[in-house]
């Protein structure tokens, strides 16, 4: 059963349909997901829809998450979240999208994989999307270590700042809940 309208605009719908079947493709054959994962092998995500490359879904999908279309950007980011190219963007915005969607469990680990393709130089906003999610799943210290953790990474870049503010404001209703 579907029970997502189908998005207005016929591409976006038809982007959206083809990628949802290939995610149930994928649903139905556990084992070779998880010895893609086992493997640290890129999950086969299935074939790009004919005409898109990857940054242009990433812009689709994006878009749609501004709209407040998290339903229908999901199956876009999710597909680019199990694309060979790694990019950070992708698994951070699956996660969003899991999160807004309330799957925090799922989101969290959409923004683990997000921290972990940044490499040797992770960036904050994973790790405070990780621990809204934590604490959305009532895993209150373990959300305080990751907002302490963004808060950490944060102060070594000005740009950050405003995302620092945030954890640390979020870290001490956290504490003051106990």
């Amino acid at each position: 059963m579907n029970f997502l309208q189908p998005h207005p605009d016929p591409q976006i719908a038809g982007i959206v349909s083809e990628l949802t079947a290939q995610l149930r493709r994928l649903s139905e054959h556990p084992n070779e997901l998880l010895a893609a994962l086992q493997a640290n092998q890129p999950l086969p995500a299935g074939d790009l829809p004919e005409g898109k490359n990857p940054d242009e879904l990433y812009q689709i999908a994006a878009r749609l998450c501004d709209e407040g279309e998290f339903a229908h950007a999901l199956p876009i980011a999710l597909h680019l979240a199990g694309r060979s190219e790694r990019d950070t963007r992708y698994a951070f915005l699956a996660g969003s999208c899991l999160q807004r969607l309330d799957h925090p469990h799922a989101a969290l680990g959409m923004f683990g994989l997000s921290t972990f393709n940044e490499g040797e130089s992770p960036t904050p906003g994973p790790l405070l999307r990780a621990g809204e999610c934590l604490a959305a799943m009532g895993l209150k210290d373990r959300a305080i270590e990751a907002f302490e953790a963004a808060v950490e990474i944060a102060r070594f870049d000005s740009e950050y700042a405003q995302l620092q503010d945030i954890a640390l404001e979020k870290a001490a209703l956290l504490r003051s809940a106990h």
